[in-house]
């Protein structure tokens, strides 16, 4: 298997966006996890990745299919989230 490194040179503005987009990353992917684990704690059984989506579907800020991919991470999918 072959791996790649890449390396950004952002602008301030260009880091700062960046940085809110794995912030907001952080919180979708802890608020699904804290879902999960609820659901498996409570009633022994885990929720399927269409009622985590609907947990988090608009009116919030992240376009559904962000949304999606960070649901398919969180459920073990382990596929890369794009975009990041």
């Amino acid at each position: 298997m072959r791996t790649f490194a890449y390396r950004l040179f952002v602008k301030k503005q260009q880091a700062h966006l960046l940085m809110q987009c794995l912030k907001e990353t952080r919180l979708l992917y802890n608020e699904m996890l804290e879902s999960v684990k609820t659901q498996n704690e409570e009633k022994g059984t885990f929720l399927s990745k269409y009622d985590l989506e609907a947990t988090l579907a608009p009116p919030s800020p992240s376009p559904l299919q962000y949304i999606q991919n960070i649901a398919d991470f969180t459920l073990g999918h382990n596929r890369p989230i794009p975009n990041i």
